[in-house]
């Protein structure tokens, strides 16, 4: 086993901290995601996008992104609509509920949020299968990174509480 001086342990823990903010943050975005899905109809969320990315669209008309995301809610029907912001809300609710857990210190969350996590890689690396999405690959790299800092900080949990 390898010998972590204690400076690279209190970055590792910084890490620690931060990954799992980001986590947290993701969560509740998710979970605002999921409402607006769940109470927005796309063609209104269309008209959000044409709004908020109007002067975008007038100066380039054939913006990537945007064009994406109107012809992503353009092909949206209410079942999937309905399906992804369940999806988005289950989600999230999973991830507070664990990222909390964490900051509280309850030893079974370590082990539940890096079993959870590696569900959510699974499936993330079965949708890029689909997708091939840059975007599913960073998230995946990220969670990857979060469960092993969640390993470390419970190996230093564990050592700290003599279990």
């Amino acid at each position: 086993m390898i010998k972590i001086k204690n400076k690279h342990k209190q970055i590792i823990h910084k890490l620690f901290n931060f990954s799992i903010l980001l986590k947290g943050l993701d969560g509740i975005l998710e979970i605002l995601g999921g409402l607006v899905l769940f109470f927005v109809s796309s063609d209104n969320l269309i008209g959000v996008i044409k709004l908020l990315f109007h002067t975008e669209l007038i100066e380039d008309s054939k913006d990537v992104v945007i064009n994406y995301l109107i012809s992503l809610f353009q092909n949206l029907s209410l079942n999937a609509q309905l399906f992804a912001s369940i999806y988005l809300l289950i989600h999230g609710l999973i991830k507070i509920w664990l990222i909390s857990s964490l900051l509280k210190k309850r030893v079974w969350a370590y082990p539940v949020s890096q079993i959870v996590l590696g569900i959510f890689v699974i499936y993330q690396i079965y949708r890029y299968t689909y997708t091939h999405s840059l975007f599913l690959v960073l998230l995946t790299l990220f969670d990857v990174l979060v469960i092993s800092l969640i390993g470390f900080e419970w190996r230093e949990f564990k050592k700290k509480k003599l279990f």
